[in-house]
């Protein structure tokens, strides 16, 4: 847990130094390490560097799989299937 709290912050550090394509890397990896948890603190780092870099649509993209974060299946594409 230390070694991925360091990442973290490093993340956030990034973030907030104009670094947001490294910081978006590195939340990346974070969401590769599993729980929903951590997926979710990953994510919180992925929107907003997609903001900063003007990729609103992996914003809303993102916004939409945490929404539904435990199904098995989301069609992103399609209006109907978070219902």
């Amino acid at each position: 847990d230390t070694d991925y709290e360091k990442v973290v912050q490093e993340a956030f550090r990034l973030q907030a130094i104009g670094k947001a394509a490294t910081a978006l890397k590195l939340a990346k990896d974070l969401w590769q390490v599993g729980d929903e948890h951590r997926m979710r603190n990953a994510a919180a780092i992925m929107v907003e560097a997609y903001k900063k870099l003007a990729r609103l649509p992996f914003d809303k993209i993102l916004g939409e799989h945490l929404a539904y974060l435990n199904r098995e299946w989301l069609d992103i594409l399609d209006a109907s299937s978070g219902s």
